[in-house]
């Protein structure tokens, strides 16, 4: 039944005034800014931002220290050809190796304080989002209300025609606040959703930082040993050192010839035509900062320092604990560790890994591997961090790239080192020159 009503009683209420209706929309959202609360909170959001920046400031001077340690090392890596000058390389190594503990542990503290930030807005926006849509049913029931009356009652609630037009232009500007605030909840939807992309993406970052971490402390403490255990074994004398090294050499050289020997019998299928073409870089380089100290085949150096004279891959100089990346999608092949049976003498920690393009790559001298066999990879994922394991006269990763077909994980009983070890065995032309496919 509709409803009747008699303008001219003093019982009469028309609904409230259109301006009373833009302040419940409204002030919800500017009072809060303006409570205790609102400004306990910005406040604090102040305070973070402050830290945050004090951690990136943390964070810019502990990437100068480890880029003046690296460049130290450098420099003592070309003296460490007698006992001073490599206890001068490995306490250089050992302090940049902290530093990249501290910088991590900086890192993940800025990341902490970022997710917190983080947070907070998204705290703030849900209850923003809240407000506006508190304010927006106020006003469209405050429509529905004015909308349920005729023109003439609306005319005849007022005491005279003025009234009528100024509540009438307060109605189109509710209307007009509406859409605006349609639009404006439409907005903090979106940055809500982003910043909530932006906070899961902070926690993985702060995930892989806690498992970065903790890889730098196994490599510190791996670190550590080698230092000790050269004091140890060269009781500090110089003419010890010298004898170890000696020695050293002697073995790596007598078992890369039996390796040799049992290479040079492998009858492998290898179909050079099923290989990428030369030059069109199927392969991405493995390291972020590209130096080479050694290339392939024979050099100057591979005439010195293998009884081939010739080197089977490209060595890269990479300080201990740099991340080494996969040069493409691949398989893990296995994993293994000759200094297990043959310390010092050959690849000490290595992965390799087949590729889909007919190509397998080895990593060797790793100081952590990161890999285990059968595991998937994609380009640039981590395979493991150099070091200076195996036969390696300072840290460095050394890759070697063969023909798929060519190359196979196999077990050799070594007369040299009086064992039976594990490694990539390969027929003599499966070996390829990686400067060739890598860009």
């Amino acid at each position: 039944m509709p409803l009747t009503f008699n303008y001219f009683s003093p019982q009469f209420k028309f609904p409230p005034p259109i301006p009373i209706v833009l302040l419940l929309l409204f002030g919800l959202i500017i009072v809060t800014a303006g409570t205790p609360e609102g400004i306990a909170e910005s406040r604090y959001n102040d305070e973070l931002e402050s830290q945050i920046n004090t951690r990136n400031q943390e964070i810019s001077n502990l990437e100068a220290e480890i880029s003046r340690l690296n460049d130290s090392l450098t420099n003592t890596s070309k003296q460490a050809t007698t006992l001073k000058g490599e206890v001068a390389r490995l306490d250089t190594t050992n302090k940049k190796l902290l530093a990249d503990i501290k910088l991590t542990e900086s890192r993940m503290r800025q990341k902490a304080l970022v997710i917190e930030r983080l947070e907070l807005d998204l705290t703030r926006q849900q209850g923003d989002i809240s407000d506006l849509q508190d304010g927006l049913a106020e006003a469209m029931r405050a429509l529905r209300e004015a909308s349920d009356h005729s023109l003439v009652e609306m005319i005849l609630a007022q005491r005279n025609l003025s009234d009528f037009w100024v509540d009438r232009e307060h109605l189109v500007r509710v209307e007009a606040k509406v859409y605006q605030t349609i639009g404006a909840l439409r907005q903090v939807h979106q940055e809500l959703k982003v910043d909530k992309n932006v906070a899961e993406n902070e926690r993985h970052n702060l995930l892989a930082l806690k498992a970065k971490l903790a890889d730098q402390k196994k490599i510190n403490d791996g670190a550590k040993h080698q230092q000790n255990d050269l004091l140890s074994s060269t009781e500090n004398q110089e003419a010890n050192y010298r004898q170890l090294i000696a020695s050293r050499e002697a073995k790596k050289t007598a078992l890369e010839q039996e390796i040799a020997n049992f290479e040079a019998q492998l009858k492998l299928d290898v179909d050079l035509s099923k290989l990428p073409s030369a030059g069109t870089g199927p392969l991405s380089w493995p390291l972020d900062n590209i130096f080479i100290t050694q290339n392939f085949g024979r050099t100057v150096d591979s005439v010195r320092l293998y009884a081939s004279g010739t080197h089977n891959g490209v060595d890269f100089r990479a300080s201990i604990g740099t991340a080494i990346k996969s040069v493409a999608d691949g398989v893990v092949l296995g994993t293994g560790d000759t200094d297990l049976v043959c310390p010092r003498a050959s690849y000490g920690r290595w992965a390799l890994v087949k590729h889909n393009n007919g190509l397998t790559t080895l990593y060797a001298h790793l100081s952590l591997i990161k890999v285990n066999k059968g595991q998937t990879l994609a380009r640039g994922e981590l395979v493991g961090y150099s070091g200076q394991t195996g036969y390696a006269t300072g840290p460095h990763l050394h890759l070697t790239i063969y023909a798929s077909d060519g190359v196979k994980i196999d077990v050799l009983k070594s007369k040299v080192c009086s064992g039976t070890y594990t490694m990539p065995l390969a027929d003599p032309q499966a070996y390829l020159d990686p400067l060739l496919y890598l860009k």
